[in-house]
């Protein structure tokens, strides 16, 4: 499949995320889903495991949050980061540069993306 249509699927994934994430902020529903935003990469993450969250009874909702954070974790760190800044937190351009500009060569950003977008719709289609 074309990365083209993969993209878009994130991208369409990232925008359901985010609606629901909103809706279950707003309406007071989103106990314990804060810690999953922590970052299991850092030595003092103290997060709950994602199965402790299977013995709650949890909507719809909450459930494609926790698949969307537990796919997100099983990326490598770069890869997380890229789909994280590239889909979840489109960010506007600082001074006419894109963010990855201070820590990627052009070819290696592309390369990881490419290999990020390809990992991350496998995990959630």
């Amino acid at each position: 499949m074309k990365n083209k249509i993969k993209e878009e699927t994130i991208i369409s994934v990232a925008d359901k995320y985010k609606k629901i994430f909103c809706t279950l902020i707003k309406e007071g529903k989103e106990s314990n889903l804060g810690q999953l935003l922590r970052d299991e990469s850092q030595p003092f993450s103290n997060s709950l495991n994602v199965l402790d969250y299977a013995k709650e009874n949890l909507t719809a909702n909450h459930r494609f949050v926790i698949h969307i954070h537990f796919c997100l974790s099983l990326l490598k760190p770069q890869e997380r980061e890229i789909i994280w800044r590239d889909f979840f937190l489109v960010q506007p351009k600082v001074n006419k540069t894109d963010w990855w500009v201070f820590n990627y060569a052009r070819s290696t950003y592309y390369r990881i993306r490419n290999r990020a977008i390809n990992n991350f719709y496998e995990l959630c289609k």
